[in-house]
């Protein structure tokens, strides 16, 4: 994590930092810091295990799984706890604020992150696999909570704050999180498919893509079209509100014309809003009929 901050920084220099570019800059950090983390973690694990077979008692062994993953977990939930403080906090609050609380915040994040990869360490014991799947699932189902627990409208205004009033802080705001939310429903989908179909393809020869083209996409296919059109109608449904706050489109007339007392207006845009949901109810009950 320490090296790939380090290699993080000339290059969010060339991109102009936080303020100029926020989304290149969390790509940047993240992919560097948590990669590198995660490189390093295999490495260590392996080492470890060799010398757990060899030479240590069990006891000893655990220990150092559950100080060592506990001490990479603190390191990153260090840098992701002043990453909070600056990227979130500096930007809706100021910049002051977020030098004051950047130590708290990243002490609790340390403190929270190691206590979580203590815990996993002692559950897996210093002999159970821990593959970089498992590692990078866990990491993406916590940013996706984290993310997914924030309200639409607060996403907005962070947007507003980010490229200013209009369309795209509202697209900014719906995009994240809808990824969150079908991050979250997808999993749950390829979690609970049935194993059957997998084993009978892998006693017959078959090799991972082909077992995943036909064994796992014919059983998420229909979950995956419903959950997505569910998400569109909430999307649109949503967009009105988030026009409320300054996130454009016909949300944001709508509000403007109530203050303007153009009530004539503000009619004809509610009934544009009421015919827009029942085209697309009447579209996705389509989709839904022909694939799920």
């Amino acid at each position: 994590a320490w090296l790939g901050l380090i290699v993080a920084r000339p290059l969010v220099n060339r991109v102009g930092g936080l303020e100029a570019a926020p989304i290149q800059t969390a790509v940047i950090y993240t992919l560097l810091v948590l990669g590198g983390a995660l490189l390093f973690f295999r490495l260590a694990g392996n080492l470890l295990e060799t010398l757990s077979r060899r030479a240590l008692p069990a006891a000893v062994s655990v220990g150092i799984s559950v100080i060592g993953l506990g001490f990479i977990g603190g390191v990153i939930g260090y840098f992701l706890g002043i990453g909070f403080a600056h990227g979130i906090l500096g930007i809706v609050y100021n910049p002051e604020l977020a030098d004051l609380l950047a130590p708290r915040t990243a002490i609790i994040g340390a403190v929270m992150l190691a206590a979580i990869f203590g815990t996993q360490a002692y559950r897996i014991g210093p002999r159970g696999e821990v593959t970089t799947g498992q590692l990078l699932y866990g990491a993406v189902r916590t940013v996706l909570n984290i993310v997914r627990s924030i309200e639409p409208l607060i996403w907005a205004l962070i947007g507003i704050i980010w490229v200013g009033p209009g369309p795209f802080a509202g697209f900014i705001a719906l995009t994240v999180h809808t990824v969150a939310a079908l991050g979250k429903l997808y999993s749950e989908a390829i979690e609970s498919i049935d194993p059957g179909p997998i084993e009978a393809l892998q006693a017959t020869g078959a090799n991972r893509l082909q077992t995943i083209v036909y064994a796992v996409v014919p059983q998420v296919l229909p979950p995956f079209i419903a959950f997505t059109i569910y998400r569109w109608d909430i999307n649109v449904r949503l967009s009105t509100i988030i026009g409320l706050v300054g996130g454009g489109g016909i949300g944001f007339l709508l509000i403007q014309w109530i203050r303007q007392f153009q009530y004539a207006n503000a009619g004809i845009a509610v009934w544009l809003i009421t015919i827009t949901v029942a085209a697309l109810d009447f579209v996705s009950a389509e989709i839904r009929e022909r694939f799920v």
